[in-house]
């Protein structure tokens, strides 16, 4: 049996079972593995199973954000159109309780299309220029508002007063300091792994850890807390550091810093503009890493020039 048909089987299993689970648990799970994983990757460490755990199981079929997450996210679109969530926009419900079998296939087809995708963007050559599971996201949570809402691309906006698509002052403000401080520690922690001697191929493993923190740590979000969303953050800011170091030097960490803090303001435009007034889930922070990712290689392809 090929291994794309093994990776599409796996996609099912996992699009169906991220549906029960709900998008956001699927999510969390993906974090729960990739931490161990990238320890155990940067080590160099030849352990079989657990080697392969950052790319077949982490960011894989099994719980990657392209095919867990995203699966999850357009099965709570559909439950939303059917009447079994009050939103469809709702990423957090289990919805394994529904006893609804149209649901969990909708799940599993979903992880079937994330992973033909994958292959697609991958063989186009697409997926290097980028975070090719960012864009996957991106791609399915679109073809799920399309398929399931009602409230087009940008949501139904029903009030009086002019829509905003810009971050107001206090929220500029927010983004601003919780960007820069991401920026500054992932930034201050690759510098510090560079300076201190690391292997550079186990420092690269650092945006993938930092992945795994954000994720986790979404429990306390899916729980009810004001938890901040901070995987477009960490991933992005940690990516770009060790890239502007690796170009420029010491200094080169403060693209890192810029990146958190350029992130965080576009996370914020992207929610406004494809994830309000909305009833399916169009998601803010895998079109931020995609576009951010783009603009790395763009960075480093004029740098190397």
């Amino acid at each position: 049996m090929s291994t794309s048909l093994v990776l599409i089987l796996i996609a099912f299993g996992s699009g169906v079972v991220s549906a029960g689970m709900g998008g956001l648990i699927a999510f969390i799970m993906c974090g729960v593995i990739c931490i161990p994983a990238s320890f155990v990757a940067a080590a160099g460490v030849d352990v079989g199973f657990l080697g392969h755990g950052i790319g077949i199981m982490s960011f894989g079929p099994f719980v990657g954000p392209y095919v867990a997450y995203a699966s999850g996210v357009v099965a709570a679109g559909y439950a939303g159109k059917v009447g079994h969530l009050e939103n469809g926009a709702d990423i957090v419900t289990p919805m394994f309780g529904f006893g609804d079998v149209r649901v969990l296939l909708v799940g599993g087809l979903f992880g079937v299309l994330a992973q033909l995708f994958m292959m697609l963007y991958t063989k186009l050559g697409i997926a290097a220029l980028t975070d090719g599971g960012a864009m996957v996201v991106v791609t399915l949570t679109v073809i799920g508002r399309l398929v399931f809402g009602k409230t087009g691309l940008t949501g139904k906006y029903t009030e009086k007063e002019p829509r905003r698509f810009f971050p107001n002052t206090k929220e500029l403000q927010i983004e601003v300091v919780l960007g820069g401080a991401i920026g500054l520690l992932a930034s201050g922690l690759a510098l510090a792994l560079i300076e201190g001697g690391v292997d550079m191929a186990a420092v690269s493993y650092l945006p993938f850890i930092l992945f795994g923190f954000s994720a986790i740590k979404l429990y306390g979000f899916s729980s009810g807390g004001a938890v901040p969303v901070t995987h477009h953050l960490t991933y992005p800011s940690a990516s770009a550091a060790i890239a502007g170091i690796t170009l420029f030097g010491p200094m080169g960490m403060f693209l890192g810093v810029a990146y958190g803090i350029g992130c965080a303001i576009f996370d914020n435009i992207i929610k406004k503009t494809f994830n309000s007034y909305n009833d399916t889930h169009i998601d803010p922070e895998a079109t931020t890493i995609m576009v951010s990712f783009f603009l790395l290689s763009a960075i480093k392809m004029i740098a190397m020039a």
